[in-house]
């Protein structure tokens, strides 16, 4: 006797899995776009509360003068400006001073490239982390301000790139970048490429040649400008700018400029 219940065929089943599958690989992708999309609000949302607090030092200084630096690197800051920044930050801002990003990178294989040797692994420590004895601190940034740049020698600078300026007081144009996320290419003694935004999450990678920052999948970068304001560029658009003393051993930095 029938139970009057009617049970799923073969074919139908087949079916909707079929249809799940298929919206499964609808909404996967942009659900990971989304996510990609927010870690990158929360980078832009950090920049700017890391703005508010160099311009905040800035004022308390008798000169409007922001945070010096060592002159040598954008990734560094003296450790006393640290200390000053923190204590303007509420308590338990450390991660202001790095993109999330990184907190998503902890190991990880870089594979699929056109080039073999960057297929390899590598490890990076979190930010911030103490540089030369102690004396400064390395920030998951470049910082821009607090710079002399009239003492750089700039006639090494190669013509794919260009010249920038450096804010040093709060009085300074409010277009002038301060704080920009980290894509970099260094050439010389070493080679390496670094870039914060990619699909495949953080990757500082290096090599035996020079690599352009797209050739392993930058997406591109946030820049906190001294108005406050926070622009997100293309890696496309951003532009190459020696993030350090112009010599023969060369480190660029990309970053978005309103002037190129």
């Amino acid at each position: 006797m029938s139970s009057g219940k009617r049970a799923f065929t073969l074919v139908e089943l087949l079916v909707v899995i079929s249809i799940i599958s298929l919206l499964m690989a609808i909404l996967v992708p942009a659900l990971n776009k989304s996510r990609i999309l927010a870690r990158r609000m929360v980078c832009a949302s950090r920049l700017q509360q890391l703005g508010v607090a160099l311009i905040a030092y800035g004022n308390s200084d008798d000169k409007g003068r922001l945070p010096e630096s060592n002159g040598y690197t954008l990734k560094y800051i003296p450790r006393s400006s640290y200390t000053m920044l923190r204590a303007i930050l509420p308590k338990g801002s450390d991660n202001i001073f790095v993109c999330p990003e990184y907190t998503l990178f902890k190991e990880q294989n870089i594979t699929k490239l056109t080039d073999p040797t960057l297929n390899r692994k590598y490890r990076w420590e979190p930010f911030p982390s103490s540089y030369d004895d102690g004396k400064g601190m390395w920030i998951g940034y470049f910082y821009l301000g607090g710079h002399d740049l009239s003492k750089w020698d700039w006639k090494f600078i190669p013509p794919d790139a260009h010249k920038w300026v450096s804010p040093r007081t709060v009085s300074d144009s409010g277009k002038l970048p301060l704080v920009v996320d980290l894509v970099e290419q260094a050439n010389g003694e070493w080679f390496w490429t670094e870039v914060v935004h990619r699909k495949g999450g953080y990757a500082m990678v290096y090599t035996s040649g020079s690599v352009e920052p797209d050739e392993i999948g930058a997406d591109g970068g946030n820049s906190l400008h001294m108005d406050g304001s926070v622009v997100w560029t293309n890696i496309k658009h951003l532009k190459k700018y020696p993030r350090s003393q112009p010599g023969p051993y060369r480190s660029f930095g990309y970053w978005y400029w309103p002037d190129h």
